[in-house]
């Protein structure tokens, strides 16, 4: 379908009314053939004239421009006036009543089409369908860059209690929660969510993490870095990782190893690098596998291991008291991108590591735009939180746009960027086509 429609549409300068950034529709449409492929394998069969290309190409315009299925599938109606054949799986503009074929499915269309997803099931597939074709379309704009940050974390939403709901996890407060893994990367100055599953009870990641990885360098990326949290200290993922050449960096457990790292660089008889080691299996004659680590000392949020050391010296803290500030990070080298010595380079591994922090403001600014606790179906909560991030994704290209633009400008709010894209949704500005 691209090849014939790319030389049709312009790239409309008009649409900058309608969102902070330009959609491009060319290069949407290419998108759109991208991920064809995938999106035949998962989504419903169905019986329309319009075609599964039209129906991705109008919910993802509608979704990167903040429109309604109405307004948007209005907009894309007459940009498209003329032109319905090339949306249609039947080449007959007119039938026998003289009505014309709309070109774009309209809102009952798209209502029925993500309906019947809902209930089959897919919810989640095509949620990160949507998410995956904006990568790919930021990708092409040049927006995402070869090499990546890839970070994962979990996300917790509340939920009522059922202990018949495999999807419902019990927390430590004694609270429920419906559990998302999501997946984002940072490129340069930009960090956009790039997938979110929904985890159940008891449910092994690493083929999440394979996926993920896969598809990333299925599409010329490469990951350089993966910052995780310590609930991903797993004996199955890490090693993994470093076969799979993927420079790994997360927060070490409280073991025996740890703790005599950090004794030994209180009482001066280390130094704040050095070796760990993670029994993987037994293997008869040859005994324990290990996956050999790297370990860095860093200080935890308001403390430096230079005033650590000066206030034991000092005898203002005891060596139990020192210990509690202080914190392993673990430095699993897979790949020679990066880094090439740990020595010397501890504080930028400490602010490499910062950047997973990245994940946690996108919770947190995600949570501000609806918590969304009303809905009690785990699929509908996955899509609800789905939207989210494609809004966060939006939110972070236009901040990153002004910032460099203008450093002195000052920085773009979330609340303020959804306030445009109400104030300044602007219906039938799209020029006609020929």
């Amino acid at each position: 379908m691209t090849s014939n429609l790319a030389k049709l549409i312009p790239v409309c300068p008009e649409l900058e009314k309608i969102a902070p950034n330009t959609v491009n529709h060319p290069m949407l449409l290419e998108v759109v053939d991208q991920i064809m492929n995938e999106a035949h394998q998962i989504l419903p069969e169905k019986r329309s004239g319009y075609s599964c290309d039209a129906l991705l190409y109008t919910e993802l315009y509608c979704e990167i421009t903040g429109l309604s299925p109405h307004h948007g599938s209005n907009d894309l109606k007459q940009l498209w006036k003329g032109k319905e054949h090339f949306f249609q799986r039947f080449e007959k503009r007119i039938f026998i009543n003289g009505k014309r074929r709309q070109a774009i499915p309209d809102q009952p269309t798209l209502s029925r089409f993500l309906q019947k997803i809902a209930e089959s099931g897919l919810s989640q597939e095509f949620a990160n369908l949507l998410l995956w074709a904006q990568f790919l379309y930021l990708k092409q704009q040049n927006e995402i860059r070869l090499d990546v940050i890839l970070i994962g974390d979990y996300h917790d939403d509340p939920c009522q209690k059922d202990v018949t709901d495999p999807f419902c996890f019990g927390t430590k407060e004694g609270k429920m929660v419906h559990r998302t893994l999501v997946f984002s990367v940072i490129s340069g100055d930009l960090h956009v969510v790039i997938a979110t599953f929904k985890i159940h009870k008891k449910q092994p990641i690493l083929p999440l993490f394979h996926e993920i990885i896969t598809k990333i360098r299925s599409n010329r990326g490469d990951i350089v870095y993966c910052l995780l949290d310590r609930g991903f200290y797993r004996k199955d993922l890490l090693p993994a990782l470093k076969s799979w050449q993927i420079t790994t960096i997360l927060p070490g457990r409280n073991c025996t190893e740890t703790r005599q790292k950090i004794q030994l660089w209180i009482q001066d008889k280390g130094g704040r690098a050095g070796k760990v080691a993670l029994k993987l299996k037994y293997v008869k004659k040859l005994g324990w596998q290990r996956l050999r680590m790297d370990v860095v000392l860093v200080g935890k949020r308001g403390h430096t291991l230079d005033q650590v050391k000066r206030d034991v010296h000092a005898g203002n803290i005891t060596d139990e008291v020192a210990a509690k500030q202080i914190f392993p990070l673990l430095f699993i080298k897979g790949n020679s991108k990066g880094l090439k010595a740990i020595r010397g380079n501890e504080n930028y591994i400490r602010a490499l590591y910062r950047n997973r922090w990245a994940i946690e403001i996108a919770f947190r600014e995600t949570h501000l735009i609806g918590i969304g606790t009303w809905l009690n179906n785990r699929d509908k909560r996955l899509i609800h939180f789905n939207l989210k991030c494609f809004i966060y994704n939006l939110w972070q290209i236009a901040r990153v746009h002004i910032m460099h633009q203008n450093p002195d400008a000052e920085a773009l709010t979330l609340d303020e960027f959804c306030g445009r894209l109400i104030k300044n949704r602007s219906h039938g500005i799209l020029p006609k086509l020929g």
